[in-house]
This record gives structure tokens, C-alpha cells and sequence, in this order.
């Protein structure tokens, strides 16, 4: 069994304002027992959170699997962050 296969993942969404934001969370569940850090992860333009963590070969599991830290790649809007540039086509 990989690492990948041992870490728990959960799909998650919340509304805020009417705003549907969706996120991809790995060790939630331990981290109710015992405290944890918490790392946001944030894909590049047009990814998902699923297809950036399958991207980066999953690196963040170990650190998820030993209970060193929850890990949310997050989801941007239509695929994109609005990172403030003027001249951005982007729809974030």
C-alpha cells in the first residue's frame, strides 16, 4: 500500500455568502483527536485541487500520514486566484 493509499482524503465545500467554495482535505479526521497545523495549498490557474496534489506526486502525504499536519489543497474560482493584477483576464 502507498502513502498515498493510507492517507485519509476527504471532498469538502462550504457557502459563504451564497459562495460555493470547494477544498480537498487530508487528515481531518486525526486531527479532531489531537491538534494539528494546518497547510493551504493553492493550485496553479486552471487546476483543481485534486489535479495539483496529483501534479506534485502527492509530496504532502508523508507529512499527512506520520500526523505532522492536515493538508486543504484548495480550489480557486472557475480554476483561478484573484491575485489583484490590473491586467488579468482571469474570472477570480
Amino acid at each position: 500500500m502507498s502513502t498515498a493509499d493510507a492517507v485519509p482524503v476527504a471532498h469538502e465545500a462550504l457557502t459563504i455568502d451564497e459562495h460555493r467554495r470547494t477544498f480537498t482535505v487530508l487528515g481531518a479526521a486525526a486531527a479532531a483527536a489531537e491538534p494539528r497545523p494546518l497547510v493551504l495549498v493553492f493550485h496553479g490557474s486552471r487546476q483543481t485541487a485534486d489535479t495539483h496534489r496529483r501534479f506534485t506526486g502527492n509530496v504532502l502525504d508523508p507529512v499527512v500520514a506520520v500526523g505532522n499536519a492536515v493538508v486543504a489543497y484548495l480550489d480557486g474560482y472557475k480554476g483561478n486566484w484573484n491575485d489583484a493584477r490590473r491586467e488579468s483576464f482571469f474570472p477570480a
